[in-house]
């Protein structure tokens, strides 16, 4: 088996990777590592107009979705597909038709009396 060249364009011969090098690089991480950090949790929305504005209207539409009133028809279009694709038996209707799940012993005592 014969070890083949690696193409020209692949070539690490001019990069430098000398201690001085790395300890150049090294002490610039740490250089700015070591910067105190002036910025509170909110200071990314002041810097720029488009981030507050985009802030801005996420609150709006959250403050929105909460006070407007729920619409009735689109409940009753979800209680209808809930209904619809319903289970046939009686414990998978009463899992997922009724507002609230039944107990467990409702759908234990349903299983023995299915018996």
């Amino acid at each position: 088996m014969t070890q083949r060249e690696s193409p020209a364009s692949f070539d690490a011969g001019n990069l430098r990777d000398d201690a001085e090098h790395w300890d150049a690089v090294a002490a610039r991480v740490a250089m700015v590592a070591m910067r105190p950090s002036h910025a509170n949790g909110f200071a990314w929305i002041a810097r720029s107009r488009g981030a507050l504005i985009a802030a801005s209207l996420l609150l709006v539409t959250a403050l929105t979705l909460v006070i407007l009133p729920v619409d009735s028809a689109a409940a009753r279009r979800t209680f209808e597909w809930t209904a619809t694709l319903a289970p046939d038996d009686e414990t998978g209707q009463a899992i997922t038709v009724a507002g609230s799940p039944p107990a467990v012993v409702a759908l234990l005592m349903g299983a023995e009396e299915a018996r």
